[in-house]
Parts: C-alpha cells; sequence; structure tokens
C-alpha cells in the first residue's frame, strides 16, 4: 500500500478495484480504469478451426471448451461433473485446453470414472488460441463460488468475445456484468453442474441463440474493447498524470 499511497497515480484493470482501494485509503481521484482489452485482428470470428477439431477427431462434435490455466481457483470438475451426466449424449464434448496445478488431478479422474467426452489438450502456444478457440461451439469461463473472485475480470472473455463465440460463464461480479451488457452469455451458478449442462445443452439445441450470442459479443468488443483504442486512452491518462 506504500506504492499505492506515494504514486500521483494508480491504474487499475477492473471497477472494483477502485473501490477495494478506496477503502484501503487511496482516494478516487488518483485511480482510473483501463480495463484489458482484445486484438480484434488476431482473434476473430473468420478463423478456421477445423485443423483443431481433425487432430483431435471432433468432426461433428458440439465442443465445450474451457482454455486457460486449469488450477485450484478454477474448480473445472464442474466441467466433469457435466461430462459424466452428459456421457450417453454423443455429440457433446468437452476439451480442456491449458495446464496447472489441478491438470493431472482432473485428467486422472477423467480416466478412472471412464470419460472419453473429455479431451485434455495440454499445454499450447499462445499462437494457437485463436485457433482452439474457432473450433469451440461454447467456451466455459469458470472460478470457485468465493466472493473473492466477484472483483476479478478473466481476460480471455475479450478474446472469446473477440472471436464471436458464445459464452458460459460460471463467474460472478463485474465479469459476469461485462458479458451480460454484451449480450454474449449464458449465466450458471459457478460450481454448479445442473447449470452447465442446462447451458450446454440449449446452446446446442439452439444455434441461432449461439450465434446471436457470438455475433453480440464481437460487436460489444469492438465498440468499447479494441486493444489498440485503449492502449492509446492509458497512453493519454499517463500523459495527464505527468502533465499534473
Amino acid at each position: 500500500m506504500m506504492l499505492y499511497r506515494r504514486a500521483r497515480r494508480v491504474a487499475a484493470v477492473a471497477d472494483s478495484f477502485v473501490d477495494i482501494l478506496e477503502r484501503r485509503g487511496i482516494p478516487r481521484r488518483k485511480t482510473f480504469v483501463v480495463k484489458n482489452g482484445v486484438d480484434l485482428q488476431r482473434f476473430r470470428p473468420d478463423i478456421d478451426g477445423s485443423e483443431i477439431k481433425a487432430q483431435f477427431s471432433l468432426e461433428g462434435k458440439f465442443i465445450v471448451m474451457y482454455i486457460g490455466t486449469i488450477g485450484m481457483a478454477h474448480a473445472l470438475e464442474v466441467a466433469l461433473e457435466a461430462a459424466r451426466r452428459t456421457r450417453q449424449d454423443n455429440s457433446i464434448v468437452y476439451m480442456l485446453v491449458g495446464t496447472g496445478a489441478r491438470h493431472d488431478e482432473l485428467e486422472n479422474r477423467a480416466k478412472e470414472l471412464g470419460l472419453s467426452n473429455v479431451v485434455f489438450a495440454g499445454r499450447r502456444p499462445r499462437e494457437e488460441v485463436p485457433e482452439f478457440l474457432a473450433a469451440a461451439d461454447a467456451v466455459l469461463v469458470h472460478l470457485k463460488a468465493a466472493e473473492l473472485f466477484g472483483n476479478v475480470i478473466p481476460s480471455k472473455i475479450f478474446e472469446i468475445m473477440g472471436c464471436a463465440k458464445p459464452i458460459i460463464m460460471g463467474v460472478r461480479g463485474e465479469a459476469l456484468r461485462i458479458v451480460q451488457d454484451a449480450g454474449a452469455a449464458l449465466a450458471m451458478k459457478p460450481e454448479s453442474a445442473d447449470d452447465l449442462v442446462a447451458a450446454v445443452r440449449q446452446l446446442r439445441d439452439t444455434p441461432s441463440l449461439a450465434e446471436r450470442l457470438g455475433r453480440s459479443g464481437r460487436a460489444y468488443v469492438e465498440a468499447n474493447f479494441d486493444r489498440d483504442k485503449l492502449a492509446e486512452d492509458y497512453i493519454r491518462l499517463l500523459e495527464r498524470a505527468v502533465l499534473s
């Protein structure tokens, strides 16, 4: 906190952080917010994900993807439970892309349960993320049902919207408000397999809904979260801080 108090200005990436800092004695007048955004040239709706589908033999499947860290905070056992409940539906596959502290545990658990409808893609280069998102039919964003995570905005939501993919949102707070304002997501209660299964089936059975959510998300980030525009905003705020 000493550095915050001594700083001329404090930059935050979420509105909720301003409130937290104020409660800790940092005046609101010292803070400004520039949220994370997306490179709209890299994350686009027209990317072809067919090679990813072929690589994992998932052609013709409805792919529910989680992409990112597979860690303690992400409670991805909810995806395994959803997979267990939908294992008789051969059209639905859950793909977990990434690694982390719980990757091996969850992969072993999926094997123990015989979940052939769960695919672990492992760590992938950052450059491949747009292609993986292109292969998805719906993308899960999920964190534990803890009050702490209501202040977090996973930056991946902007990339998912950039690729015009519908989000199944298992995060509350400011992040949920963003994707709801965008009209880009179905909300689920964090850690609720019932909600996840319901959202997956709704998107699978209603392609027009999935398309509408994806299209709305893309339009929203184009208007509000273009990284180039946000960088320009950041530069102007820094210039004002230096000159004030």
